[in-house]
């Protein structure tokens, strides 16, 4: 048994490590290009390449369960194909026997994945935004891409044209820790840059509503909106405030206890407490994508027939997407607390364990 488990758990590792490369530098792609393009823009190349670093973390969350599963479905495949899975029955070696190697070794991904969405895709985000405070006018004008938004700490920035420091055509999105947002328009805006911030003079503003929670349109002539802060020596500033997503899962569980006790506003209290719980729900279940992607794929990916094998490539696949579905429409739903949107993170789980039980049992 030692033999069979260390050949099945090296032939694993070795695909996870190839399917693990194959897919960041595949999802790396478009960050290398964006990364060019803020470099040809005039960004200088450290911050470039801190920004293309910063999203490594957050990616990896996704990208090791991904390659957990294609590993599994390659060397089941493979040991089925060979017949080696039928001469293992034939020794009287269970499935569930054959399958303790990549599920252990799951296990210890998902161990990885929590710890990466817990502590450091958190603080990864949280750092690679807050430098954004510090950037100067030729900085903006090299992320803001004309006809597509750009996130600026918890703002939404679009511009329709740009013309030296004019803007034409802005829009800013703001999101509050609430969940609610708030539009400012304006026709045209210039970046001025101080010591302290960098500014939009704007021009012909729209803002819908005026405050937040209350109903009506607000118009001005000109409004000043500060847009990043820095400090070039003449004191610190305030650091950003931290956005649900940019919070340890410890912070989250501590807020939303706080916040149960002492609530400032019941439905702001109530609304925060809505998205902390689906965020953390959210980090658990992509974390245990890993530990259910193998318990799936090993059963299904077992082909005994090619059309056997087509359609359990097919579940899994199903079964992959399902759970970065059920992840983003609780996102979602979180604004309304009577959703409890915290729950469907759990969904796509207990099917997995359900469809694995079965699998297995008949395989057996």
């Amino acid at each position: 048994m030692r033999i069979l488990h260390r050949y099945i758990a090296s032939s694993f590792i070795t695909t996870f490590l190839m399917a693990l490369l194959v897919l960041t530098f595949v999802m790396s792609i478009a960050l290398i290009f964006e990364a060019a393009q803020l470099i040809a823009r005039g960004l200088s190349m450290y911050k470039a390449v801190y920004f293309f670093l910063g999203n490594i973390p957050g990616a990896l969350s996704y990208i090791i369960p991904i390659a957990a599963l294609v590993a599994t479905i390659l060397v089941f495949g493979s040991l089925s194909a060979d017949s080696e899975i039928i001469a293992m029955r034939a020794c009287g070696i269970s499935l569930s026997q054959i399958m303790l190697t990549p599920v252990l070794i799951s296990t210890l991904l998902s161990v990885l994945c929590l710890f990466l969405n817990n502590d450091v895709s958190p603080e990864s985000a949280y750092i690679r935004l807050s430098s954004r405070k510090d950037l100067k006018a030729s900085d903006i004008k090299a992320f803001i891409e004309p006809g597509r938004f750009v996130e600026f700490d918890n703002r939404s920035v679009y511009v329709g044209a740009i013309k030296d420091n004019e803007l034409d055509d802005l829009r800013i999105m703001e999101t509050k820790d609430d969940g609610s947002t708030r539009e400012i328009r304006a026709k045209s805006a210039f970046i001025i840059t101080t010591n302290e911030t960098t500014s939009l003079d704007m021009r012909d503003v729209t803002i819908d509503p005026i405050q937040t929670g209350k109903l009506g349109v607000g118009k001005a002539d000109r409004v000043v909106y500060p847009l990043t802060y820095h400090d070039n020596g003449g004191g610190s500033t305030a650091p950003r405030k931290r956005r649900i997503k940019d919070e340890h899962t410890w912070v989250l569980i501590k807020n939303i206890v706080i916040a149960s006790k002492y609530p400032s506003a019941a439905e702001k209290s109530a609304v925060y407490i809505s998205r902390a719980k689906m965020k953390i729900t959210s980090r658990i279940s992509l974390a245990l994508a890993c530990f259910c992607f193998v318990i799936v794929a090993v059963p299904l990916g077992i082909k005994q027939q090619r059309r056997e094998s087509s359609i359990g490539v097919g579940i899994c696949l199903a079964v992959a997407g399902a759970f970065y579905l059920f992840n983003i429409a609780g996102d979602s739903l979180a604004k309304t607390p009577a959703y409890h949107a915290h729950h469907m993170a759990w969904i796509p789980i207990i099917a997995c364990i359900i469809i694995s039980a079965i699998s297995t049992s008949r395989n057996n």
